[in-house]
């Protein structure tokens, strides 16, 4: 379930730090031990299977972890003795242990004992050691890796020298995007390399480049981090700074061009830190407020709305919504009280307010306080309750409501009688659903197969798909339309 607001991991208190790749997180709690959660088809979760993870799983015993870096789908570590370990998916050697290999648990990379920082990018890696020297290894296609080649590597290869701590910082600042390598020197300069194409290397034009390039003449650049296709730092004074790809207003200047070269975002002297996710940015202000911009066709941002922002804008504005998803032209969403709301168009009554009218503002559906998820299509919704049972309303068309019919709802109507639903999907014409035991099951438009029960024929009531049961996530993809 997607949320558009910041929403707390468990209950543990003792997280020191985080790390997200494409579509997996590691973070370290402060004795020592590596958790891993989301996706895991290359093992990049570490745990030795490839099974998904939808909450923090403890990787191995090890208690001596102190730093990790989740790349696109792999993942690498720094214990404490100064060894570093890898693991995930290794198609290009990005595992640095000589092999391409995938791994699904921690594999030491060489022998070294001082390695101090390592990052992670697509499908290449980046660290440093005590002394100074910048290592590189995996995909170099754009020359990313920066030793003056294309060519690929398996195991760490010598950079530069001079690569130590930031000034000012206590720990080395490289930042890895999909294909291109920023960092800090000592002396505060930055430095870029590998593809280029929206100019996020910050050197005044978008010509690649296969080894590091001084961005601008500037000595005052404190911290750096790095999207997919753009980058953002921080100077010593507080201000920020952003380039690169903005077709979502990643960069925060108030459009969507690109630039080639770093630009100031707004007047503001108080930025402390900044992070950049896949096509949009969050950043920290010295009096504690969060803010954030760029793309948010998810609610990624956290403002409680699902437009892109193209300049900062405050994320914690007062509000107690949960969750919330749209379908064609309605938005069902959930209060952390557990009442459930809806807004927008209803012709079909896929708000669940007994009627047939729109609304232009959110409007409570009845005044139970005990849902807990809810899905919305084009023109319908299923929700759960906290008791396990599934409520459907909206089209009825093909029976995708699963109520044994083809009439429309126009207010929750419970389908069938069970009590161990866990999880629904619906997409146009057809609806999936998991059962806490692990059943898969499906009801709605079939002529295409899209029920997965053998058959082309359409169900109004909730059919079991196949006779296993470990089935553990659903999507409902869109169906053909009937004809």
């Amino acid at each position: 379930t997607h949320r558009n607001i910041p929403t707390q991991v468990g209950t543990a208190t003792e997280w020191v730090s985080v790390s997200a790749g494409d579509i997996h997180t590691l973070a370290i709690k402060s004795d020592g031990t590596l958790w891993a959660w989301g996706y895991n088809s290359h093992g990049q979760l570490g745990d030795g299977t490839t099974t998904h993870r939808n909450i923090p799983t403890q990787v191995g015993t090890a208690t001596e972890w102190v730093s990790v870096s989740a790349g696109d789908i792999h993942t690498l570590a720094i214990k404490s003795d100064g060894t570093l370990w890898a693991w995930g998916r290794n198609s290009e050697g990005q595992l640095g242990d000589g092999t391409t290999t995938d791994r699904d648990i921690p594999t030491q990379s060489g022998t070294a004992t001082d390695w101090v920082s390592v990052s992670a990018g697509g499908s290449h890696t980046l660290a440093l050691k005590s002394d100074g020297t910048l290592w590189a290894w995996g995909n170099n296609y754009s020359g990313q890796l920066g030793d003056g080649t294309t060519t690929a590597r398996t195991s760490p290869r010598f950079i530069a020298a001079g690569a130590s701590l930031a000034s000012g910082h206590a720990e080395p600042m490289i930042a890895v995007g999909m294909y291109h390598t920023a960092a800090l020197k000592s002396d505060g300069t930055l430095w870029a390399w590998g593809n280029n194409e929206f100019g996020q290397l910050g050197l005044g034009d978008t010509a690649h480049r296969n080894t590091p390039e001084q961005v601008g003449t500037q000595a005052d650049w404190a911290s750096i981090a790095a999207g997919r296709f753009h980058t953002l730092a921080l100077k010593s004074d507080g201000t920020l700074w952003a380039w690169g790809g903005n077709t979502n207003g990643q960069l925060g200047l108030d459009d969507d061009a690109d630039r080639n070269a770093p630009e100031q975002v707004g007047t503001d002297g108080d930025w402390v830190l900044v992070d950049a996710g896949d096509s949009h940015t969050l950043a920290l202000k010295s009096d504690g407020t969060l803010w954030a911009w760029g793309r948010n066709e998810i609610g990624q941002l956290g403002l409680g709305h699902a437009m892109d922002c193209r300049a900062p804008e405050q994320v914690g504005v007062a509000a107690d919504w949960a969750s919330v998803d749209a379908g064609s032209s309605h938005i069902v969403a959930l209060k952390s009280d557990g009442t459930l709301w809806a807004w927008g168009g209803n012709d079909y009554g896929e708000l669940g307010l007994g009627d047939t009218a729109y609304r232009d503002t959110p409007t409570q559906v009845g005044t139970e306080t005990v849902w807990v998820s809810v899905a919305a299509d084009y023109v319908r919704t299923l929700a759960l309750k906290s008791d396990g049972t599934l409520w459907a309303w909206g089209r009825n068309s093909h029976g995708e409501l699963g109520l044994g019919h083809t009439m429309d709802r126009n207010a929750p109507v419970k389908v069938g009688g069970d009590r161990d639903w866990v999880s629904a999907s619906t997409r146009l014409y057809h609806t999936l659903a998991l059962k806490s035991d692990g059943t898969l099951w499906s009801w709605g438009y079939n002529g295409h197969g899209q029920l997965g029960d053998g058959t082309n024929a359409d169900r109004t009531s909730p059919g079991r798909v196949d006779t296993a049961a470990n089935w553990v996530s659903v999507v409902a993809a869109t169906s053909t339309r009937p004809r």
